[in-house]
């Protein structure tokens, strides 16, 4: 039997980031192949937190990290997220289905599977359309994944608007067994103006319509912490939590790998002085 390749595409942001990487080393120590994709900005980051270690973390490692455009131009700032993200969301059909392609035409590398980040759920239209299962991974908490499949309801209940956006102040269930939940928190709606919150409030729409695309939901959490929303969301199979691992005998960049930003240490501190 041939060694499955799992392709893995993250949002390419910190913390959507972290919790595939981990996901990406669970598979390959159970044999998988994995070729983990950032844009190049990104990218970059990833390779020089490594210490430009091209191509995983040792020369037996099982993941392959490759790059792809993003779609902006040689001028444009990167650390501009709302661009990237826009940029990446127009651009990734074409740009997904080319790097599956040149895997094939100039590695040899057949793309068994698709694992994406849910923002880019889009990316599992293009693995249906070429003939490869896909598998979504929600990197936050059930309860915001059974908030976002309560999208339909929630305009039906006049909860929020058809923008996503709350049509007034108050609380409310997504079932009787759930907690109860404030409009103020709902996530696509607080912290970006109008015009990027709806960017994001249809790029969710969008992604819950193509879950249907995969009989595979995963997410980073467990039943300990969420058996109300595990049992509003049924199909989702919770494999968390995706936490690094700080064995010393593993590897500096195997415990780095994919850690591109300083730890913020200040809540340990917190926790060890204020306790």
């Amino acid at each position: 039997m041939s060694v499955p390749t799992v392709l893995v595409l993250p949002l390419p942001a910190q913390g959507h980031i972290n919790p595939m990487m981990i996901l990406s080393q669970r598979l390959a120590e159970n044999g998988c192949n994995i070729i983990f994709v950032n844009n190049e900005f990104i990218h970059k980051k990833v390779l020089s937190s490594m210490g430009n270690q091209e191509g995983g973390v040792n020369r037996q490692s099982r993941i392959k990290l490759v790059s792809m455009p993003d779609g902006l131009g040689s001028d444009a700032d990167r650390n501009n997220f709302r661009e990237v993200f826009v940029s990446i969301k127009k651009n990734i059909p074409a740009m997904l289905e080319k790097l599956i392609e040149d895997l094939r035409l100039k590695d040899g590398i057949i793309v068994s599977c698709v694992v994406a980040d849910s923002a880019m759920a889009g990316a599992l239209k293009i693995a249906s359309k070429i003939g490869i299962k896909g598998v979504v991974l929600y990197p936050a908490s059930a309860a915001m994944l059974a908030l976002d499949c309560s999208i339909p309801k929630l305009i039906d209940d006049g909860i929020i608007d058809s923008n996503g956006l709350p049509v007034t102040q108050k609380t409310f269930q997504l079932s009787p067994s759930f907690p109860h939940m404030d409009t103020g928190s709902i996530w696509w709606a607080k912290g970006v103006d109008s015009v990027f919150g709806n960017v994001i409030f249809n790029n969710v729409v969008d992604a819950m319509q193509t879950l249907e695309l995969t009989e595979w939901w995963l997410c980073n959490s467990t039943p300990d912490l969420e058996p109300q929303a595990l049992s509003y969301v049924p199909k989702l199979l919770p494999i968390g939590p995706l936490l690094r691992s700080y064995d010393d005998n593993q590897g500096v960049s195997e415990r780095s790998l994919g850690q591109f930003l300083e730890e913020d240490l200040s809540c340990v501190q917190w926790r060890i002085y204020g306790a």
